[in-house]
């Protein structure tokens, strides 16, 4: 499945040697990461108590998550492979010639405090990642630029606009900040700095008790729907139906990000989407399997039209 869709967030890995591997149908990094885990023989003793989910003991190892393929996440540039390099750039210029206006191309860095790497441009932005190109603007220029463009909740290809709680309030991510770090706080306001301090991964936490991350008005991920209550839904049906609706061949998505469970609910129109909510249903399909879907539902629609014309 082609992974030149903005809004995608789970495509597949990079391994530490360059290999690139997509995710099954269904199958989130998190699913995926236990799998491979086991696949390596690693055992659940061997994991260090800091990378509690094996999605961080992966990047730890200098695995690349691929969100999409002008998303990814790992070690500092400086640390993974040249082989791994040249698979991300091999990536990111099989979409530069398709990608939408205003598309970033963005490297998320694991751990410490160093730099993202983010650019508007393929070029610029392979250069950085393998040769550390120059800055036409000061690190803190760009970083304010990406995190303003992450946050528009109408532009399908933003990373980071909300979190939904439990009670159906939309929490909006301060600008400078992810998910995952915002969830740091949420979480000290609901368990106190101290108590905070013993969960592995906030992020998981809060998705694990009802909170929902909301990337766009078209992208969601969190627990099963039918967990979702009424003011949640409510307040994905008023955020879908206030954004202009979205361009094929992209989908509405929900996709669950925590538990046994997988699968992933997409529409191609608000009403489609605001109704799969509703159902409390949620199939085991791919989102290319759901887009021929509705083009085969449109195409036999079209058909009874023209037979009553005639």
């Amino acid at each position: 499945m082609s992974g030149c869709r903005p809004h995608m967030n789970s495509w597949g890995w990079i391994t530490p040697e360059g290999k690139v591997i997509e995710l099954r149908d269904g199958e989130t990094h998190l699913q995926s990461s236990k799998r491979f885990i086991k696949e390596l023989g690693l055992k659940e003793e061997s994991i260090d108590a800091h990378y509690s989910y094996s999605v961080d003991f992966l990047l730890s190892k200098r695995w690349i998550r691929v969100a999409n393929w002008f998303s990814y996440e790992g070690a500092s540039p400086d640390k993974i492979s040249y082989e791994a390099k040249k698979a991300i750039s091999d990536l990111v210029w099989r979409c530069a010639a398709k990608a939408p206006p205003g598309t970033w191309f963005m490297y998320d860095v694991f751990e410490g405090a160093e730099a993202n790497i983010y650019s508007a441009l393929a070029k610029e932005f392979v250069t950085k990642l393998i040769h550390g190109g120059k800055q036409n603007k000061s690190k803190l220029a760009q970083f304010r630029e990406w995190y303003e463009h992450t946050q528009e909740k109408c532009d399908e290809s933003a990373t980071s606009y909300a979190w939904l709680s439990p009670e159906g309030k939309m929490i909006e991510v301060p600008a400078g900040k992810t998910h995952p770090q915002y969830a740091d706080e949420i979480l000290v306001g609901l368990l106190g700095k101290e108590e905070a301090r013993m969960v592995a991964s906030p992020f998981f936490w809060l998705m694990s008790r009802g909170w929902v991350r909301v990337s766009n008005a078209y992208m969601y991920e969190g627990p099963h729907i039918r967990e979702l209550n009424p003011a949640q839904k409510q307040a994905i049906a008023e955020l879908v139906k206030g954004c202009p609706p979205i361009k094929h061949p992209n989908l509405y998505t929900y996709e669950i990000g925590v538990g046994k469970e997988r699968g992933a609910l997409g529409g191609v129109n608000p009403k489609q989407f605001i109704s799969a909510i509703y159902s409390n249903q949620m199939r085991q399909r791919s989102k290319a399997m759901m887009f021929r879907e509705h083009i085969l539902r449109m195409v036999l629609e079209r058909v009874k039209e023209m037979k009553k014309k005639k």
